[in-house]
């Protein structure tokens, strides 16, 4: 069954409600599993938002100006006002549909979202569903990094500090795998709030950002030394 998810303070109203179309409304499920639905009334796509997904369908933005530029800057689609519920519910559909979830590509990183695994040179990982979950986040802005909070809520489905090195840990086991091609020095860790960025082979800055994630996750000494002779 297709699902949703409402990202407002408000409640769902019913002119929104997909579940009167057959979806269902998940509260606690990985954003890769689901189309982001919210009202951008009274928004600018210059505001601060949640995290820009290929899945997300904003709706309320009646200019059409505003709308291009809220698809330009990677929302999945932008509705005006009073679209009806059988068209949000064709467009989200759409953004479930195999050319939007299919296979994405990042150097010679393979991403299948289908398999929930990711290959390189041919080669599966065999990624855990939330080590998976991470490298397609993290793919989602290349080169870019991505703040902690972010990704705890992307990920792990938390909206606030848990206060555990949970998100340390699925980095140190995806550098590990990664590690097998000897890419893991393309995962790093970025400045400030810890958050983390996949970049390319061309642009990968050797050392950056690697001690940092295994100390947070309170590798040992065994563990540090073998992943940092990964891209030796």
């Amino acid at each position: 069954m297709v699902c949703f998810r409402w990202i407002s303070p408000q409640r769902l109203p019913t002119e929104f409600d997909l579940r009167r179309r057959g979806w269902r409304l998940a509260g606690d499920v990985d954003a890769i599993d689901c189309v982001r639905l919210f009202d951008a009334t009274g928004l600018k796509s210059g505001d601060k938002l949640f995290p820009v997904r290929r899945r997300s369908l904003a709706l309320g933005i009646d200019s059409s100006r505003e709308r291009a530029r809220w698809l330009a800057r990677g929302f999945g689609d932008v509705l005006a006002r009073g679209t009806g519920l059988d068209e949000i519910a064709l467009r989200a559909g759409r953004l479930l549909a195999p050319h939007w979830s299919g296979i994405r590509r990042h150097g010679r990183l393979v991403l299948d979202p289908l398999a929930r695994d990711a290959a390189i040179d041919g080669r599966r990982l065999r990624l855990f569903p939330r080590e998976f979950a991470l490298l397609w986040r993290l793919t989602d802005e290349p080169g870019t990094t991505v703040p902690r909070p972010e990704l705890l809520h992307d990920v792990l489905g938390l909206t606030i500090e848990p206060g555990t090195n949970a998100l340390a840990v699925h980095i140190c086991r995806l550098r590990k795998k990664l590690h097998t091609a000897r890419l893991s020095h393309l995962l790093v860790t970025g400045t400030g709030d810890g958050g983390y960025a996949l970049l390319f082979d061309a642009n990968a800055p050797r050392g950056f950002g690697r001690r940092n994630a295994l100390d947070d996750a309170g590798v040992s000494g065994e563990e540090v030394k073998f992943l940092e002779e990964a891209a030796e």
